[in-house]
C-alpha cells in the first residue's frame, strides 16, 4: 500500500510495531491512524462519543 507521496505505510511503523488487533494488517492499521490525525479534534471527540 502506498501513501500520497508513493512511499510504503510499512515505512511509517516503528521495527517492532503490532497492529492494534490481531486480525488487522501493520499496513491497514497505519492508514486509520493517519486518517484518524487528519480530523479535526472535535471530529473525533464527536466520532467516539457514539460509543458511549
Amino acid at each position: 500500500m502506498k501513501n500520497a507521496s508513493g512511499a510504503s505505510w510499512r515505512t511509517n511503523a516503528k521495527p517492532n510495531y503490532r497492529p492494534q488487533a490481531s486480525d488487522t494488517s501493520i499496513e491497514a492499521d497505519i492508514y486509520l491512524f493517519a486518517r484518524l490525525r487528519q480530523l479535526s479534534l472535535k471530529q473525533r471527540v464527536e466520532m467516539f462519543a457514539t460509543f458511549l
